[in-house]
């Protein structure tokens, strides 16, 4: 799924739109395009994989509208 077709339901609860955003994060993250880039900026810059996927996983989340459930 485009990270901008993304979108949570308000109706649902919050601990269910919570999950929903944490899954979409994790499913992101691994594909496979996703998880070359994160490899290849660690070699380049000598930062660990774990941190360049964390900051990966903080931007994701950075830019997701709570209030509308749609990403910016």
């Amino acid at each position: 799924m485009n990270i901008n077709n993304f979108k949570i339901n308000k109706d649902d609860d919050v601990l269910v739109q919570s999950k929903k955003l944490v899954n979409f994060i994790e499913k992101k993250t691994q594909e496979e395009n996703i998880k070359k880039i994160i490899e290849t900026l660690s070699v380049s810059t000598n930062i660990p994989h774990a941190d360049i996927e964390f900051d990966f996983k903080k931007n994701l989340t950075a830019n997701h509208d709570f209030r509308s459930g749609n990403n910016f």
